[in-house]
């Protein structure tokens, strides 16, 4: 008897459960069809309906949501506002991320009013203009002056920022320390903070751990630190260059830095074979005697106020740009380059030096190794012989220039006809792209530095 009361009581029970589940699956039955949602499971409409008084999800939300907004304002009242990511040197704090640049030979550019015409000419200050723009996108604050000093000293306004932590870096033209006061030079706490811009590292201009350059002279660095190359402009400023641009194969820009330097037999040999020629002549003029050809030439009197009429007049109608000895390591190699214009380099056998450059093999070193269809170099021996550039090595009655200038010129229509057949497009070697640019200015201007020893703290 008791046994079948149990089993009925325990029957009971489940099946009031049962009912209870059936009831939920109802309900939930009749919720889905009165409701939508959202991507986020978000109830978005509308009503229930019950046997009460319909009551709106919209209502149960938006209290919801202004009890957060009060939240939320309650944190932002007491929160401090974001601070900057830094890439480069990120424990330098915001207030401390400014640079003074000031140039002692007046050729420093802010990179703004270089690509507006703003300028000295020249490369020093298009490469102070691609400093000055890696600097600012780095995060740091740029100050360029440009004042004629004859001399630093540590009394000056320049090294009493640096003493009083006003700036972080100091960079400079120097020529690696030649207008620095002696008094300077017994401060290593004060020139390590210093960096000296030297395009021509020479005898007369050595190098120190404070200086840096644009090309890598692998025979005389002391250290890698020294390497803070430029970059073309125009990887900035336009688009890039993605299909061929029409332009006379057999065109070709004859560059040097004085036109009057230039050999009739090299003009005469050149346009013999049916080249176009293009001259850029600053402060000279072409030597006398073309007359009768100088119909077949563009020539542009001065130099250029921004790259991109440079690039426009003269680099985007020519297939080669031919380099015939000065001036060295010039920021137009890369620009032809990139404008898809190959180089041609005069390469040096034996090695030849003057009073501006140590041992020279090549008028553009950074690119004697980079080979065709970019760069062609070719036997320019003859032009050691040149008044501007004329070669220790080279001194005594037995060099014939006769002969190297026709073994030149020789040399100069072969790998000419080679450039004229093999088009590209554009090109930026690896060193001398922006992203690169920014590496090393940040690690060679900004962290590196030398006076430090390991294991110093």
């Amino acid at each position: 008897m008791m046994m079948c009361i149990l089993f009925i009581f325990i029957l009971a029970i489940f099946w009031v459960q049962e009912e209870d589940n059936f009831s939920q699956i109802k309900s939930f039955e009749t919720r889905s069809k009165n409701e939508s949602y959202d991507r986020q499971g978000v109830v978005v409409n509308h009503s229930i309906e019950t046997d009460e008084e319909d009551f709106h999800i919209e209502d149960v939300n938006n209290e919801y949501k202004e009890d957060k907004e009060e939240e939320d304002d309650d944190v932002f009242d007491v929160a401090q506002p974001p601070q900057k990511e830094f890439t480069c040197a990120p424990w330098i704090p915001a207030e401390k991320r400014k640079i003074l640049m000031h140039s002692l030979l007046q050729r420093f550019t802010s990179w703004e009013d270089h690509q507006d015409g703003l300028h000295v000419k020249g490369g020093e200050s298009y490469w102070s203009a691609c400093i000055h723009r890696a600097l600012v996108d780095l995060g740091f604050e740029v100050e360029m002056t440009n004042e004629q000093t004859s001399k630093l000293s540590v009394d000056g306004d320049e090294f009493q920022k640096l003493e009083r932590g006003d700036i972080h870096r100091f960079v400079t033209d120097s020529s690696s320390g030649g207008q620095f006061a002696g008094d300077i030079w017994g401060k290593p706490d004060l020139l390590c903070k210093v960096r000296m811009m030297s395009w021509w590292p020479a005898a007369k201009r050595p190098k120190h751990e404070f200086s840096i350059s644009p090309i890598r002279y692998d025979e005389v660095a002391t250290t890698s630190a020294h390497f803070v190359p430029f970059f073309v402009h125009a990887a900035l400023t336009d688009p890039p260059i993605k299909k061929m641009i029409p332009r006379n194969r057999r065109a070709i820009f004859i560059f040097d830095k004085l036109c009057g330097d230039l050999k009739h037999d090299v003009i005469r040999a050149l346009d013999n074979a049916g080249f176009e020629l293009y001259f850029q002549c600053q402060n000279s003029r072409l030597p006398n005697g073309l007359d009768d050809i100088a119909g077949n030439f563009t020539q542009f009197e001065n130099l250029f106020d921004t790259p991109r009429e440079y690039q426009e007049k003269i680099l985007q109608k020519v297939a080669m740009v031919l380099g015939f000895g000065a001036p060295v390591d010039s920021p137009t190699a890369l620009e032809a380059l990139y404008n898809g214009a190959a180089f041609l380099n005069p390469e040096y056998d034996p090695p030849f030096e003057s009073h501006e450059v140590l041992p020279r093999t090549h008028m553009h070193k950074a690119l004697k190794n980079l080979g065709p269809p970019y760069v062609y170099n070719y036997n320019g021996n003859y032009l050691n012989t040149r008044s501007h550039i004329t070669a220790n090595n080279y001194k005594g009655d037995d060099f014939s220039t006769k002969e190297d200038m026709e073994t030149m010129i020789s040399s100069i229509l072969e790998v000419a006809e080679r450039a004229a057949a093999q088009p590209f497009v554009s090109y930026t070697p690896a060193d001398y792209s922006y992203e690169s640019v920014k590496a090393h200015v940040c690690a060679n201007i900004i962290e590196y530095d030398p006076c430090w020893i390991p294991g110093q703290t």
